[in-house]
């Protein structure tokens, strides 16, 4: 099958079967298969064509494809870098990261775009399911607050509007007992006469 996933043996990539921990990846979803078979042949194109022994670095973490740390890691490594991971810290907690997965690739150092030579250090940056939970948290305390803060300046934009209904009702009241008094003077003038 080439630089193809395979069926159900689990993940193949540039004809490496990926067993990780005694699991072995399956990805079911096609386009995830597709993302993945885009990011090795483009990288082993790269690698075909460079003249400097330098590829750029592809996109490895995207919200839409969501990719596991060990496959990420034996990908670059079946392309022959050496990989660092790097777990990311509940002070890394972010709203961003609320709908990503256990074990999703967020990033890489040096970032995607950047040229490096083959056989270089990329650090893969990943989330673990606390922060996962940590930042679902955030986003929901940020909605939370976003919709007291509406309801507040629902309710204050209530009150002024019932201060403007009153302040009218007064000068309403205040103008018919102005007219009321003036007519009065006036029949009270026209009687007298």
């Amino acid at each position: 099958m080439g630089d193809d996933i395979s069926k159900d043996d689990g993940l193949k990539v540039g004809g490496v079967l990926f067993a990780i921990g005694g699991i072995v990846y399956k990805i079911t979803e096609p386009y995830i298969r597709d993302f993945i078979n885009a990011i090795v042949k483009s990288m082993t194109k790269q690698i075909q064509k460079s003249k400097d022994g330098t590829i750029t670095i592809p996109k490895l973490y995207q919200p839409d494809f969501p990719l596991d740390v060990d496959i990420v890691v034996s990908l670059l490594e079946e392309q022959n870098f050496k990989v660092a991971t790097s777990k990311l810290q509940m002070k890394d907690a972010n709203a961003k990261y609320k709908d990503c997965i256990n074990n999703q690739v967020v990033g890489t150092n040096p970032r995607h775009g950047k040229k490096v030579e083959v056989g270089s250090i990329i650090t893969v940056r990943y989330i673990s399911q606390d922060v996962i939970d940590a930042s679902q948290k955030m986003f929901n305390d940020k909605e939370k607050n976003k919709s007291e803060k509406k309801e507040i300046k629902n309710i204050q934009k209530q009150e002024h509007k019932e201060q403007r209904k009153e302040k009218f009702s007064y000068i309403v009241n205040k103008t018919k007992t102005m007219a009321n008094g003036i007519l009065k003077k006036e029949r009270n003038k026209d009687e007298q006469k």
